[in-house]
Parts: structure tokens; sequence; C-alpha cells
């Protein structure tokens, strides 16, 4: 569950683009085919602006207790906002990789530097 002062806060604003709300960003999550496919319940990480685009970590909690991670990349269309992307994340060891670009796998630290690792 979500602290009381998300629920109607507006999320830092993209520097050209829409004003995205955290009801807003839920709703449009929760409309994906990916999400619609789990089962219990879903919690959120970090929210934050990229290049333009807003990324979301989302964590669907099964029923069992299996936790499974996305990353939501979203961009500004006409008024609102469009998912364009999702990502499996997956937990190495303290590290959480973000997914597989070309023969680089992306690996987020704990604190969020990004770093690059050559894929086994």
């Amino acid at each position: 569950m979500r602290p009381r002062s998300m629920m109607a806060t507006n999320l830092p604003r993209a520097a050209h683009g829409p004003s995205l709300r955290f009801q807003q960003l839920e709703t449009i999550i929760r409309r994906d085919p990916i999400a619609q496919s789990q089962h219990g319940r879903m919690e959120f990480g970090s929210v934050r602006m990229e290049e333009g685009q807003r990324l979301a970590e989302v964590m669907f909690v099964n029923n069992d207790g299996r936790v499974q991670p996305f990353l939501y990349k979203l961009l500004p269309e006409r008024n609102s906002w469009k998912i364009v992307n999702v990502q499996r994340m997956w937990f190495v060891r303290g590290h959480t990789c973000c997914g597989v670009l070309g023969r680089e796998c992306v690996i987020r630290i704990m604190d969020g530097r990004a770093l690059s690792r050559p894929k086994n």
C-alpha cells in the first residue's frame, strides 16, 4: 500500500510533456496486459524522469509471496502518457538487473548508479 502522502501528489514534471499524478500512473499501469495477467497486489518502487521518459519500478507480489519486478517506461503522448516498454527485472547478489542491451547487462546498484557488465 502506498503512503497517503503519495495518493494525490504530482510526480516530478517532465521538461516537456503533461503532468502526471500518481493515481494516473497507477491507472495506466493497471490497464497494461502484463499487469492484468498478474495475481496478487501491485507495489511501486522508484518513479523518476530520465531523458524525457518516466521510469516506474513496479513489483507484483503474488499470493504465495513471490515478487515479480518490472520496469515500466512511459513517454508523453498528446495530453497523457503512453507505456512504450516493459522490462522484467531480476535480482543478482544485491543488484537489480534492469534488462539486456545487446551483449551487455545494465545493473543498477541500490544507490542508483548504473554500471555495464558483460553478459556471461
